[in-house]
């Protein structure tokens, strides 16, 4: 079966502290997948932390689903950071639309498999076609609807 798990972990550095998120996606007989993200935490002097939750993402797919957030949540874990995660598992012909905040930035990473990307903002409107390992950048108050072209992961982060 599908194995998709967040974690979100703050250790103490000399100098510097981070939260770590660590998104582990399927794991077959040939490979393993290993997604590791480095956030600066919003805050200095954090204890060390640890959280593991199983996301549901592979259950319920054809949509987006919050894996980190700053509140947590019954699938998301924790993160000392003004950072939400969403991961979406995407079969062929499947896609989601998600808009930003007027001070919001976004970033899109694709895990796995080729989307059909559609940008909007106030001045612009972009499509694009992205692949397995290709991330865009998104300017404050866009929005994006994303559909797969093959079977894709794809994780949309919502930063400050």
């Amino acid at each position: 079966g599908e194995n998709h798990r967040a974690r979100s972990h703050a250790a103490s550095y000399p100098r510097l502290q981070r939260d770590e998120l660590r998104l582990l996606g399927r794991r077959d007989a040939e490979r393993g997948r290993f997604l590791q993200i480095w956030i600066i935490p919003d805050r200095e002097g954090l204890a060390p932390d640890y959280e593991e939750k199983a996301t549901g993402v592979h259950e319920k797919t054809g949509s987006l689903r919050t894996i980190v957030s700053p509140e947590g949540g019954e699938h998301a874990v924790r993160i000392n950071a003004d950072v939400s995660i969403d991961a979406g598992v995407f079969e062929a012909g499947q896609g989601a639309t998600k808009s930003f905040g007027p001070s919001r930035y976004g970033w899109i990473q694709v895990v796995r498999g080729d989307l059909a990307l559609t940008i909007t903002s106030e001045k612009h409107r972009d499509e694009l076609t992205i692949g397995e390992g290709d991330g865009v950048e998104l300017a404050p108050g866009a929005t994006i609807h994303l559909e797969a072209t093959r079977r894709a992961e794809v994780l949309v982060f919502d930063l400050a």
